[in-house]
């Protein structure tokens, strides 16, 4: 069965997701069916089902992530025995640790170091981890603590 040259584009007998044979459907393609559900495969033959809309779940790769948080909960113990400079400073070098990583590998190897883009993953990292240090430095009476409660502290 063939159409004419009405309403149904190129004329083509088609059958879409849920017609018979030999029903044309408008339009040079039929409407596509809804995506699947999250968390779902979709059916094989759907549109959503193309190489480049199917990836590999990533699942929940905790290597570089119990890395840096061993380096931080090391920190942590350090500073609950007393140590709060020691602790404090290996909490710190923990996200410094964990930007580094970031920075340095893929964003596909990251694991759950992954949150955000990587430039910006490795900026809040350095941010924070930096961040505490300087604290942790000014807070201490060695030769750089004078130096760097003078530049942040105005008089």
């Amino acid at each position: 069965m063939t159409t004419g040259s009405g309403d149904f584009g190129s004329g083509a007998d088609r059958s879409g997701p849920g017609g018979s044979a030999g029903i044309p459907l408008p339009g040079p393609n039929p409407i596509p069916p809804d995506p699947p559900a999250p968390g779902t495969l979709p059916p094989t033959g759907v549109p959503f089902s193309g190489p480049e809309r199917v990836r590999a779940d990533p699942g929940l790769d905790l290597k570089w992530l119990l890395v840096v948080l061993a380096i931080m909960a090391v920190g942590m113990v350090t500073t609950g025995f007393g140590a709060w400079q020691v602790g404090a400073c290996l909490v710190g070098g923990g996200m410094i640790v964990g930007a580094l990583v970031r920075a340095i590998l893929p964003s596909d190897k990251a694991g759950l170091l992954r949150v955000r883009t990587k430039p910006a993953d490795v900026t809040w990292m350095l941010l924070v981890g930096v961040g505490i240090i300087v604290m942790v430095l000014s807070r201490l009476g060695s030769d750089l603590g004078p130096l760097i409660r003078s530049t942040f502290t105005a008089g």
